[in-house]
């Protein structure tokens, strides 16, 4: 099972090889080539399919692995005219169909995946691999209703298959029902305890639902299950700052500035962290770090800096460390922004108030 991450998060994405041409037998010669496709000699499998595709033009083993072996190359245009070459052969092969929607998508051509998805459809209707990636396109594309429809016809169709219960609550996270995602994700976890990705996505559902500890308890599942997901640090902190667990919250905030010193994010948030633990001076130093690793950011980038939080949260701690001056200077700018908040507090300490005029940056 892959992972494809499209816009506004992640989807699951499917690519079963074989699995679609189950009726294959494959003779001594054929055997060969997928011998060299299996231990990655893609070049040299291409050339053998060549060759029984010379003695036999309806070698459909060939044509798999000749289109497989294209695909791990990279050359999905061929890789499809193989598989299409399939279906002409057969017009009834779902599979070649499906086959050619996936590599339609690795093209990033959504619309010719939908039709390749909705034939093999046409031809086998309770062909649940082929709705939920039919779904995972009609994401891509929109609306998102009939995303949903297809993740919900996948899961009538085999409802022990994790992948449609996945991308419907995607689905449903993006169209902000966050109770009916966290349903969808808790049915992942109970046929695949283990998948770390559903456990985030959860979190994120609880999160927004203000379920703080349930968002912590998935956070923590998820580092626990992959290490290497070290982002997790950033969102489990907040979870712990929204707790007013401010000491674990700074852990892990320091935690994700040792995986990613250039997350500048992570210091902002440690800033907060510090701040309300008292400790000013430190939360002056990280609200600092965050404004300049993104200005820098923004330089390479060629566009404007602009972390207007990060000002507020370093004017506010300047004013309870007595750096009125600096503090002032810092919550205007914040103000001059549009953070919310900034006008109270200058108004609470600064006197005169800042014109416009002082508040161009440098």
């Amino acid at each position: 099972m892959n992972y494809k991450q499209y816009k506004n998060g992640w989807i699951k994405l499917i690519t079963y090889s074989l699995l679609f041409f189950p009726e294959c037998v494959f003779s001594q010669t054929d055997s060969d080539a997928v011998k060299l496709y299996n231990n990655g000699h893609y070049v040299k499998a291409i050339k053998a399919c060549s060759e029984l595709l010379k003695a036999n033009k309806k070698d459909t083993t060939a044509y798999i692995y000749s289109g497989l072996s294209k695909e791990a190359m990279k050359d999905y245009y061929g890789a499809r005219r193989d598989f299409k070459k399939l279906y002409k052969l057969n017009p009834k092969d779902a599979g070649a169909h499906f086959k050619c929607g996936e590599l339609a998508v690795l093209d990033e051509d959504y619309l010719r995946a939908r039709k390749e998805y909705t034939k093999a459809i046409e031809i086998d209707p309770t062909y649940a691999m082929a709705y939920n990636n039919r779904g995972n396109v009609e994401f891509q594309i929109g609306p998102y209703g009939d995303a949903l429809k297809d993740f919900t016809t996948a899961i009538q169709l085999d409802s022990n298959y994790a992948d449609p219960y996945f991308n419907r609550g995607h689905v449903k996270l993006t169209m902000k029902d966050y109770k009916g995602a966290v349903e969808d994700f808790s049915m992942v976890l109970g046929l695949i305890p283990t998948d770390a990705d559903a456990y985030f996505e959860r979190g994120a559902a609880n999160e927004y639902l203000a379920n703080y500890e349930g968002a912590l308890n998935d956070y923590d599942n998820v580092i626990q299950m992959d290490s290497s997901r070290d982002d997790v640090y950033l969102f489990r902190g907040n979870m712990k700052l929204k707790l007013n667990n401010a000491v674990g919250a700074a852990e892990d905030f320091g935690m994700r500035i040792k995986y990613d010193s250039s997350d500048y994010t992570a210091y902002y948030f440690l800033g907060i962290a510090l701040d309300s633990l008292g400790n000013y001076y430190d939360a002056i130093k990280f609200f600092t770090y965050a404004i300049n690793i993104e200005a820098n950011l923004a330089d390479a980038n060629n566009t404007e800096p602009y972390f207007p939080d990060a000002y507020f949260g370093r004017g506010y701690a300047y004013e309870k460390n007595g750096n009125k001056n600096e503090g002032c200077e810092d919550l205007n700018y914040a103000y001059y922004r549009g953070v919310n908040g900034a006008q109270k507090l200058i108004d609470e300490f600064c006197t005169p108030k800042r014109t416009l005029q002082f508040l161009k940056r440098k």
